[in-house]
């Protein structure tokens, strides 16, 4: 449908998209650019302009469209997804041109055939380009040698899954009976679209990426709590993981029936809602305080009984590949002491180890030496943002342990969406009976960030009964490794901090190995790592963390006196 449009192109293409990856829509505005004489220009986020995606903004500029980077501050996004072409048509919805929107989650997609709304897009696009920064690309004055076709735009159908549901696919609407555009930072939209709910009288639909806002979530907590409109609502898994589970949670407390998607790779990424059968609102605008409050978004607004039939079939079939969401009752998320080991549903012990005072102080200054061992496995590779994804399905399908390893969990003061998806998949890992095990770096220095955060991790999730255990401070561990049920293992570069798990701030790579039948060595390695000895309490543990930092810098006969009036041991390391 995009390429259809883009074909149309006679005089303007004006793109704003926060992320842009498509080979054949990039092919596409390079072929108008070069070969047709378009002027196409390309408006984006600073997160395009990063080594990870540069080749694609340097290719668009080398075949003569003109890309622009807009300067954002703090943690406010370009995060429009719409294209005017001639002033005419304009493309709108909740999909970036990437393979990922477009293979793998649900979005949506508008093609409107409006001289209005191409005016009002065309004017709000000027407004930001007059702000935005030119993007030079490292191959200007270098003319590019190939010669674009425009893609193919009846391509071959690909074979359906069985196990997803398959989106309708185009839809032509013609009644519509009224039009209007909303763009952020700003309150009106949503506004207008709260005003239309508390005046519903039937039925509201939703199927909804991220919703915090506090207005937002109390308009929908008051609406269902008076009883009179049924609230459907659909939202992606990770909704389910730090304090936006909290929302979800006083959101189906009121009586609002929410489902959510969880699936590796794919994301419910739409943004609509569909207001009593007959309004429709859409766009790229999350119903979050930084969406509505910071970002450059838009929200579109249908008057369309027809329009409304074809947003609540998509949710219906949606909904069949979803989980219900059951709210837990007042208290049941109270922190409890941590459990001792008991058999769980897997059979195995589970629960954490009862741990007490270092007894031996021997063969401290190194880890066991344990030898190299070859595997056969299926590999597949994860670089940047790949990670999570199956990082979190192999937790959420793990059967009976997850053995950990890592160099860095850093702890951060701003929102951590990716990490906390990550900490609230092992808490339930723990609940339904896996044992977790995750050992931690920890410094040599008291002074090193992690001694504080790791310490702290320690302290939270020990009590949610995952076994986290500190290394050593005088050994270093830099190992970032993942072992499920001792048959799929996770191991590269990617740490636990938001960066790496968001591939957002920080590049890295990884790999996944599926093994054909469990591998007990990777248990032996992850195990045989020399840990603090008591962790009954944080109090505890960093009293044996500043013993050891104090013995092992001692001489052979210091240190021997010194354990002899400290802890009755006379046994050197």
């Amino acid at each position: 449908m995009i390429l259809n449009g883009l074909r149309q192109a006679r005089k303007s293409v004006d793109v704003a998209m926060f992320y842009l990856s498509d080979k054949e829509l990039t092919d596409a505005l390079c072929f108008l650019a070069q070969q047709r004489g378009v002027t196409v220009r390309v408006l984006t986020d600073k997160r395009m302009d990063t080594p990870a995606q540069r080749p694609t903004l340097n290719r668009l500029a080398q075949h003569g469209v003109s890309v622009h980077i807009l300067p954002m501050t703090g943690t406010a996004l370009m995060h429009l997804k719409c294209a005017v072409i001639d002033g005419e048509i304009v493309f709108a919805g909740t999909a970036n041109w990437t393979p990922t929107a477009f293979a793998q989650n649900f979005e949506d997609t508008l093609m409107i055939h409006s001289r209005e709304l191409g005016r009002l897009y065309s004017t709000h696009l000027e407004s930001l380009l007059a702000k935005a920064d030119n993007f030079y690309s490292e191959l200007s004055g270098t003319p590019a040698k190939e010669r674009i076709r425009f893609p193919e735009i009846n391509r071959p159908v690909h074979s359906k899954s069985a196990d997803r549901f398959q989106p309708p696919g185009i839809r032509t609407v013609r009644d519509i009976r009224q039009a209007e555009v909303y763009f952020h930072p700003s309150r009106e939209g949503i506004h207008r679209l709260l005003s239309q709910a508390r005046a519903a009288t039937q039925r509201i639909d939703i199927g909804m990426y991220l919703v915090n806002d506090p207005e937002v979530v109390q308009t929908l907590m008051d609406i269902a709590q008076e009883g009179q409109v049924q609230i459907r609502m659909l939202v992606d898994a990770g909704m389910l993981a730090g304090s936006l589970l909290a929302c979800v949670q006083q959101l189906g407390e009121a009586g609002i029936e929410i489902h959510y998607y969880q699936k590796d790779r794919e994301s419910l990424h739409l943004k609509t809602a569909i207001i009593d059968g007959r309004y429709v609102w859409t766009g790229t605008a999350n119903w979050t305080t930084g969406a509505l409050d910071l970002n450059f978004e838009d929200m579109l607004f249908f008057e369309s009984p027809e329009m409304a039939r074809l947003y609540s079939s998509f949710l219906d079939g949606i909904q069949k590949f979803c989980k219900p969401f059951t709210p837990a009752m007042a208290g049941q998320a109270a922190t409890v002491a941590a459990p001792s080991p008991e058999p769980g549903p897997s059979g195995y012990l589970t629960g954490l180890p009862p741990t007490g005072p270092r007894s031996n102080f021997n063969n401290l200054l190194t880890d066991p030496v344990f030898p190299a061992f070859d595997v056969q496995a299926v590999v597949s590779y994860l670089p940047n943002e790949e990670y999570l994804p199956v990082l979190l399905n192999l937790i959420g399908n793990a059967h009976q342990s997850i053995l950990i390893t890592m160099f860095v969990m850093s702890e951060t003061k701003e929102e951590a969406a990716a990490q906390e998806r990550v900490l609230r998949a092992l808490e339930q890992a723990a609940a339904r009976g896996v044992y977790v095990y995750l050992l931690l770096q920890m410094p040599t220095s008291v002074q090193d960030r992690l001694h504080e955060s790791h310490s702290n991790w320690a302290e939270k999730l020990r009590a949610k009964g995952i076994d986290v255990r500190l290394n050593l401070p005088h050994i270093h561990l830099h190992a970032k490794m993942v072992v499920v049920d001792l048959a799929k293992v996770l191991i590269g570069s990617h740490n636990w901090s938001e960066g790496a798990l968001s591939g957002k701030r920080v590049y890295e790579s990884s790999a996944l190995l599926v093994l054909p039948e469990q591998d007990i060595r990777f248990a032996d390695y992850v195990l045989s790592r020399q840990t603090i000895s008591d962790m009954r309490s944080k109090e505890h543990w960093e009293q044996e963390i500043a013993l050891l930092r104090q013995v092992v810098t001692m001489r052979p006969a210091e240190r021997a006196a010194f354990l002899q009036k400290q802890v009755g041991d006379t046994t050197a390391p």
